[in-house]
């Protein structure tokens, strides 16, 4: 049925190679997500600061008279 002569020796080791290069991009996206979570607390807390901020000074504009 199968016509095809594969070594089963470099077909184990293309296997390999596989589940190599799959480990090493997963390990690199989970990374990128991870470091993407860290640094989103302080993303918002920088933006609330600013937010707070920009309220200050709205507020300290003095009203305009007649």
């Amino acid at each position: 049925m199968n016509e095809y002569n594969i070594d089963p020796d470099m077909f184990a080791k293309h296997v390999r190679d596989a589940e190599r290069m799959r480990a090493e991009a997963l390990r690199e996206l989970l990374v990128a997500v991870w470091m993407r979570l860290t640094g989103l607390p302080a993303a918002i807390g920088a933006l609330a600061r600013k937010l707070a901020h920009r309220r200050k000074w709205n507020l300290s504009v003095p009203a305009p008279h007649r």
